[in-house]
């Protein structure tokens, strides 16, 4: 599942309580809702720096149903920067200076420009699902809705976690991350966590694995860890691939190499047949000087008429 999050404090410092008028948030993306949020409140590692200040955080709403990483992020971009971005710029011009929206990071500001956005293409013709875990976020939004948006208010327990497909051959089997299908002779990664439904694609289930390969001390790939984006359960990657539903070989996806440019590559000259070879021999030796037997050599004196010396016989 990718999905965008809007993070809010849980006791702003201002206020004392929850608000509208909160000044601090923060637009984010993840594939685990749940892990992600614990990251942020410095429970595990790889929390973004912005959020360590005002800890604890909570997420206020959960936007996914996005069909690709790529989308999710983009859409990301698009809320964190909604006034410059070439997709909203014309659009929310007017709302910029809007006072009574707050300030530009304010809890209302942000959740009327996620509406704003979501009424504008290519995203109000998108199947896109809201998850809000508190009614204080549903106070800004509009009364309709593009068509094939839900909404509803609960916890991040409450998420997908992907398509179930207990039968590993089902035609019908999708990938839990991309939500694309599976094509006859792919290989599918299988959490081994009980009761999990995670089957994923290697190339989508090695995005669950930090890539370390610029430090040196980075672990193998069969010592790399990572996490369920369904269940949150810590996997191996080389037990991964020991529940493979595949007995093909797996590895890890194979990164790009540059390519180099090298000089096109001249043909070797075709070798001359027996007719142009002789007809080569007999215009070398018509052009070539004739030869004398008896070497002479030409001496410039002071007279009027050069003399000729014999260079074979007596001078």
């Amino acid at each position: 599942m990718f999905a965008c999050y809007l993070l809010t404090p849980q006791t702003p410092a201002q206020t004392g309580k929850r608000s509208l008028h909160m000044k601090h948030t923060y637009v984010g993306f993840t594939m685990t809702p749940k892990r992600r949020l614990r990251q942020h409140n410095g429970e595990i590692v790889q929390g973004a720096k912005k959020t360590a200040k005002y800890r604890p955080w909570d997420m206020l709403v959960v936007v996914y149903g996005f069909a690709s990483k790529v989308q999710a992020l983009q859409f990301e971009y698009v809320w964190q920067h909604p006034y410059n971005s070439r997709f909203t710029k014309a659009a929310m011009a007017s709302a910029k200076h809007v006072k009574r929206y707050g300030g530009m990071r304010s809890v209302r500001r942000k959740l009327i420009e996620l509406y704003l956005i979501l009424a504008l293409p290519p995203w109000n013709e998108l199947a896109h699902a809201l998850l809000h875990m508190h009614t204080l976020a549903t106070s800004s939004a509009p009364n309709e809705l593009p068509p094939g948006m839900t909404t509803q208010v609960a916890s991040l327990d409450t998420l997908p976690h992907g398509p179930p497909s207990d039968d590993a051959d089902d035609a019908d089997a999708r990938c839990s991350i991309c939500i694309g299908q599976f094509q006859e002779g792919d290989a599918r990664l299988v959490c081994y966590h009980a009761d999990c439904p995670m089957r994923a694609h290697i190339d989508c289930a090695h995005e669950c694995f930090p890539d370390d390969d610029d430090d040196d001390d980075a672990p193998t790939q069969s010592e790399k860890r990572g996490y369920c984006p369904y269940c949150d359960n810590e996997l191996h990657w080389a037990t991964l691939l020991l529940h493979a539903s595949s007995s093909a070989l797996l590895l890890p996806p194979a990164k790009k190499k540059r390519r180099v440019r090298t000089a096109p590559s001249q043909s070797p000259p075709e070798p001359p047949n027996a007719a142009s070879t002789a007809a080569s021999k007999d215009a070398t030796v018509a052009s070539a000087p004739t030869q004398t037997t008896n070497a002479e050599l030409i001496l410039i004196s002071d007279s009027d008429e050069p003399s000729i010396v014999d260079l074979t016989g007596d001078v």
